[in-house]
């Protein structure tokens, strides 16, 4: 059931993308979503929402900015290094091999740390 309430918000969410942008209207419902989860995001690792908001609009997805910040915490290197590597097309996998860390957990805990994170918003935001 949890699976279907997604799958059915995510559809709600491209039909508001898709019908806004055909109709001309403002995109700032689903923008306001997004940047209620980067806030969430930033809330949750204690970092400047912000940057992320940056890094959002630059094109980073959300599952990809956690596994990014999950990479820096790992690695003890600062995101904007790992940001500044990402941009120069460095691959996920690569990054954590660069810095001895097992890609496998970094996307297994990614998806845990984004369940959290959408558990939250759900609980919070009917």
């Amino acid at each position: 059931m949890n699976q279907l309430k997604k799958h059915l918000c995510a559809i709600a969410i491209i039909s508001v993308l898709s019908v806004s942008c055909f109709s001309g209207e403002s995109t700032d419902r689903a923008m306001i979503t997004r940047d209620t989860f980067i806030a969430a995001l930033a809330t949750h690792f204690g970092l400047n929402d912000s940057e992320l908001n940056n890094l959002s609009r630059r094109g980073y997805g959300r599952n990809e900015l956690i596994t990014l910040i999950l990479i820096s915490k790992k690695s003890s290197v600062q995101l904007k290094e790992i940001i500044m590597q990402r941009d120069r097309d460095a691959k996920l996998a690569d990054l954590c091999g660069r810095y001895g860390i097992s890609y496998d957990n970094i996307l297994s805990e990614s998806i845990s740390q984004r369940q959290t994170i959408d558990d939250q918003l759900s609980n919070t935001h009917p």
